[in-house]
Parts: C-alpha cells; sequence; structure tokens
C-alpha cells in the first residue's frame, strides 16, 4: 500500500489526476494498459495526456473533470512554486457538512492569505451571500457543464470577485493545432511517444469530422521517423505490433478514400488481433461497399458476437441481408437495432415503408404512429 503523503509532489498529484484530469485526449503509451497506473507512478509511465487551454465540450459546456488543469492556470497554484494540489484543499476521506464548508474551506485559503488579503473591508465579507466564503466569490459555481443538474466550482480560483466566469471562458486550440502535454511531459518522453500520441488524437478529430487535410496530419505523425510514407509494406513493419497505431493509420486511409491501403493495413491487424473492433468494422464496411457480401457476413456477425448491443452494426446487417433479398433477416435486425436506440428516426421510416412492401400492413401502421409522434416531439422542441 503507497501512502501519498510519502510520495513527492508530482507522484501525489497524479494519484488524483488518474481520474480527475480530463484533458483534450488521453492516449495509451505503446504497449500499455488503461489500468496499468498504479500509486506512485507518474500519469506519464502509462498516458500521454494532451491539454488545451480550458475544457470546454461540442456545446461549449465546462467539463466536469477538469479542475486539475483549471487549477494549474491559477496564480495560487503558480505562487506556490507548483507545490499547492488537490490535497491542499481536498481531504480525500472527509467531506464537510454544507454549513461547515465555508469556514473549512476559508481555513485552508487562510494558510496563505488572511482576512486583509480580501480587497472588501471584513464587515462586507461576512455579509450574504458570501458569509465570509472565499469560495463564493472567487471559486464561482460555471453556470454550464456536461452533467445534468451540476455546476461546476470554478478551480482557476479568480481574483475578481462575482466577474462572470462564462465571459473570461476560452476553447482549446483549434482542432489539428498542437496541443500541450500535460505537466511539461514531451520534455520527460521519447519523441516517437509524443508524435504517436499526437497523430492519434488528431486522427480522432478527422475520423469524428471526416477531415481530409486532418488525417494526413495524422498520418505523417504516425508513419515513423526515416520510414517512407509511400512504401505501405515498410510502414506496417515499422508499426510492428502497434495495434492503436495501425487501427488508426488504416482509418486515415479510408477517410481519404483510399479503400485499398485500408483494407491492407487493417487485415495485417486482424493478423495481430482477429477480434479488433476497429479493424473488424473497417473491413465489414468496405467489403459492403465492394459487394463482398460473403466476407462483410463473416466481420459483422463476429463484430455481434463482440458487441451484441451495438446498435450500428446490427443496421449494417439489416442492411446486408436486404440487399440480398433476406426479407425476414433484414427486418429482424433493424428491430433490433430500434431496441437498442428507439430514437433512430430515418430507421423507423424506413421500416414503415419496408414492412408495407412485404406486406405487414400492421407493423408499417405501428412503425408510422411511432414516426408522427417523434415527429410532433422533435417539432416541440421537447
Amino acid at each position: 500500500i503507497v501512502n501519498p503523503a510519502e510520495l513527492d509532489v508530482a507522484r501525489r498529484e497524479d494519484v488524483c489526476n488518474q481520474c480527475h484530469l480530463q484533458g483534450k485526449h488521453v492516449i495509451r503509451r505503446f504497449g500499455r494498459e488503461f489500468f496499468d497506473f498504479r500509486p506512485g507512478d507518474r500519469l506519464e509511465d502509462v498516458f500521454v495526456v494532451l491539454t488545451g487551454e480550458d475544457r470546454l465540450d461540442d456545446q461549449g459546456r465546462h467539463q466536469v473533470v477538469s479542475h486539475v488543469e483549471q487549477m494549474r492556470s491559477s496564480r495560487c497554484y503558480i505562487g506556490s512554486d507548483q507545490a499547492m494540489g488537490c490535497t491542499s484543499c481536498h481531504d480525500p476521506h472527509f467531506q464537510p457538512a454544507p454549513e461547515q464548508q465555508a469556514a473549512w474551506y476559508r481555513d485552508k485559503c487562510f494558510r496563505c492569505h488572511d482576512d486583509q488579503s480580501c480587497s472588501l473591508p471584513v464587515e462586507n465579507q461576512r455579509q450574504a451571500p458570501a458569509s465570509g466564503s472565499c469560495v463564493h466569490c472567487h471559486m464561482a459555481p460555471l453556470g454550464t457543464t456536461n452533467v445534468p443538474h451540476t455546476a461546476q466550482t470554478d478551480h482557476r480560483i479568480l481574483r475578481e470577485a462575482l466577474k462572470p466566469v462564462e465571459s473570461q471562458a476560452v476553447s482549446g486550440p483549434p482542432v489539428g493545432e498542437a496541443l500541450a502535454v500535460f505537466d511539461g511531459a514531451e520534455a520527460r518522453l521519447p519523441s516517437w511517444e509524443v508524435a504517436r500520441a499526437r497523430g492519434i488524437s488528431k486522427m480522432t478529430e478527422a475520423w469524428n469530422r471526416r477531415d481530409e487535410r486532418l488525417s494526413q496530419e495524422a498520418r505523417r505523425l504516425l508513419v515513423p521517423e526515416g520510414v517512407d510514407a509511400r512504401d505501405l509494406t515498410a510502414v506496417i513493419n515499422a508499426l510492428g505490433a502497434d495495434e492503436t497505431a495501425l487501427a488508426e493509420l488504416g482509418s486515415s486511409y479510408l477517410v481519404n478514400g483510399e479503400i485499398e491501403p485500408a483494407r491492407v493495413v487493417w487485415r495485417r491487424l486482424l493478423d495481430l488481433n482477429p477480434d479488433h473492433e476497429v479493424a473488424l468494422g473497417g473491413l465489414a464496411v468496405i467489403e459492403l461497399q465492394r459487394r463482398n457480401v460473403r466476407v462483410a457476413r463473416i466481420h459483422l456477425e463476429r463484430l455481434l458476437q463482440l458487441l451484441p448491443e451495438d446498435p450500428e452494426w446490427h443496421a449494417r446487417m439489416a442492411e446486408m441481408a436486404w440487399a440480398a433479398g433476406k426479407r425476414d433477416e433484414a427486418l429482424q435486425a433493424a428491430e433490433r437495432v430500434l431496441e437498442l436506440d428507439p430514437t433512430k428516426l430515418e430507421l423507423r421510416e424506413w421500416l414503415v415503408a419496408a414492412y408495407r412492401s412485404t406486406g405487414n400492413a400492421e407493423r408499417s401502421r405501428h412503425h408510422g404512429q411511432l414516426v408522427e409522434q417523434m415527429r410532433k416531439r422533435a417539432g416541440s422542441g421537447r
């Protein structure tokens, strides 16, 4: 058992950071697994964490677990010569009662400050609504977070009391620009490991946006230094048993419409790991495009064994079966998709027509009624 109090500051903080640091991307180092971290390790022993200036999600809401990045941007942290950490203010084994919190955290602040540090007269500090709470003014809740019904305390510890936090928020760097490696770990990690992590993170963004330019940037980072990126065999050999890098490399080719290189890469990946979900899914999509139904079915059936609750692959199976004239199988797969995700309006609309074409008026009418209900709800904004 490791006592965090006996660790140096960086290792002690990483015990907390393993959960409370989200970052923009968290990439496993080659050969490591997510649960390899043990108290006493540095986070960088297992992960490369890429961060932006402030963590906002796609809806502009603050990420609840970005406390670490916020705290490190605060003057309190910087002025402590980076000795300030989570346990400077928090006891993982004790949570003060609501009526005790103002005094509890004020005591933590007064270890460095005193009541004269506040620009307000003491009598004003004690007036409602602050009622003597440093946190009320200097760590005001962020109004929007990515967890419903919650408000995140702003760990930037702003000096200007009650200044609207939202107006000060900045999003991270635009997609494709270099993100920072957390805690300066870039200087301590092998350069190829950092390039690999950046390539994986860029490819994640490229895939989500189907961004060809970004996927090409990702590929340049994924290809090991000194290897000719035009020589696919050399690239695959250089990546060796790096399943994650191979998976992302295949994705980069697919995003750019380079089907055959993607197919070659993912087949190599299946040689390494016959159950690799990215390779199975990518190859299933490619073989469906090539109208190679027999091979596509093999990949889809294996995916459904591995991921029986994933509606995407049931939908692909429905698409394939319908094209092959296997109406009952297609309808059964489509119904399974809706069991897993009842919100798929387009699939319900397809089922209305599909059941009508097979003469099943009752099921066509059933889905038609649900389609109308979903459209009304969408129109009312509910």
